[in-house]
């Protein structure tokens, strides 16, 4: 595709049109892994918040789902916010653990009191009954003391005696009970104290982890290095950052059509695209951000050589030019020192950008890349969706670098009516090659 005009010069649906006539070039659609990743840098760079030389850490990080809210939102918890929340949950637990034994302590103070008040109680039931009891006992004895009092003052010291007899069987059969606070107290601090580190990998199903290809982290790089090396936590900080609204909005602005689920797992590529929809992104890229609406013909004659059809050209400006030149430079780190370095052997791609990517389980392996005067979109997969044997650095890259070199060497793209002598010219002066 040209990045001027929109023009589609080649495409290619399939390996055999005998054996299938699916034209998998417009009609597939595939998981494009980090192939998708420019969308997101270039989305983040068009807020204004980041440059590509603004530092983000590389590292093991968990994006859990916020509960409640309109809008979706995740919080991001890196290693160090785990190591700082179980320190400071520790801290939190130390607290409680202390303020339990202290009301352990309180309570059982409150017992002992209410014991010793009990056993007081006990004495002096005891100490009445025994003054009652001898008051009868004088009385039974001294028959004198009989006609003074009366039959009424022994009545009322029987009675006296049955009451405190009562009251001091009521106090030995019923004695103060420990608080059963004290006893779930205990338990408490009976239980071991955990962290909860076993469950630090997914402490939620709907928690999102992403990883890097190689399972290693990198720690502080800058965005040129992370889209270059194409790691995937700083790619997902990015989308968190700047909003998963943006990613899908500048996607739409390049071309792509498909359904984008509203996901932190978008910014590496998580949906389906076909390779003409990536085609078209990559190509207003390197147009400096003018979107040219993609066609397949010019224009129709008759055998009179009148004209029956014409292209209407159709361009706009979906992303400032200066955006654009800091993705290209971007893009050119990943092809010079990258993942993409394969794209560029056996021809003078002075001037080539691109971006491999490569979905889960090696399904399809991608490069998306351009020259000021070619856009090529190269996907390698299976209609049965198995695994390939090998990643986009692998199987796309080094395909797309031979159709560059056959296209460009050659002269292939020239427009028609110029020769190839000024079409290599012309390929030459736009990528610097003297």
């Amino acid at each position: 595709m040209e990045p001027t005009t929109g023009a589609v010069r080649v495409l290619v649906g399939g390996r055999s049109y005998m054996k299938s006539t699916y034209n998998r070039a417009m009609l597939a659609r595939r998981q494009p892994g980090s192939a998708f990743k420019p969308i997101v840098y270039l989305a983040a760079l068009a807020t204004g918040l980041v440059t590509p030389r603004t530092e983000v850490e590389d590292e093991e990080v968990v994006f859990r789902r916020k509960e409640g809210g309109q809008a979706p939102g995740w919080l991001a918890i890196s290693k160090k916010d785990k190591v700082r929340m179980l320190a400071e949950g520790r801290q939190e637990r130390q607290r409680e653990r202390e303020q339990c034994a202290q009301e352990i302590r309180r309570l059982r103070e409150g017992d002992a009191k209410a014991a010793k008040k009990h056993e007081e109680d006990k004495r002096e039931v005891r100490r009445r009954l025994v003054q009652v009891q001898r008051r009868i006992a004088e009385y039974e004895s001294e028959m004198d003391e009989r006609g003074k009092k009366g039959p009424a003052y022994i009545e009322s010291l029987l009675q006296e005696s049955t009451a405190l007899e009562e009251e001091l069987l009521d106090l030995e059969e019923d004695p103060p009970l420990p608080d059963p606070a004290i006893e779930e107290l205990e338990a408490f601090l009976a239980e071991e104290d955990s962290d909860g580190e076993e469950a630090s990998e997914s402490d939620d199903e709907q928690d999102y982890m992403p990883q890097n290809y190689n399972r290693k982290y990198r720690g502080v790089v800058t965005l040129r290095q992370s889209l270059a090396e194409s790691l995937n936590v700083p790619t997902v900080k990015l989308a968190h950052l700047i909003g998963v609204d943006s990613v899908i909005d500048m996607a739409r602005r390049l071309g792509i059509r498909g359904n984008l689920p509203f996901e932190l797992s978008l910014a590496l590529g998580s949906c389906e695209v076909t390779p003409f929809e990536m085609a078209h992104a990559f190509n207003t890229i390197a147009a400096g951000g003018v979107c040219s609406r993609p066609h397949l013909i010019t224009r129709v004659k008759d055998k009179a050589n009148h004209v029956l059809y014409r292209h209407k050209p159709s361009a706009k400006v979906v992303v400032p030019p200066h955006i654009c030149a800091d993705m290209h430079r971007m893009l050119r780190s990943a092809v010079t020192h990258g993942t993409g370095r394969s794209a560029t052997k056996g021809w003078p791609a002075v001037a080539a950008a691109g971006k491999t990517g490569t979905s889960d389980n090696y399904r399809d392996a991608w490069f998306a890349g351009y020259t000021p005067s070619l856009t090529c979109v190269v996907w390698v997969g299976r209609d049965d969706n198995t695994s390939l044997p090998g990643s986009g650095s692998v199987l796309a890259a080094p395909l797309w670098a031979r159709f560059m070199r056959a296209a460009q060497g050659s002269g292939l793209p020239t427009e028609k009516g110029t020769s190839k002598r000024k079409g290599k010219q012309r390929w030459r002066s736009l990528s610097g090659v003297e």
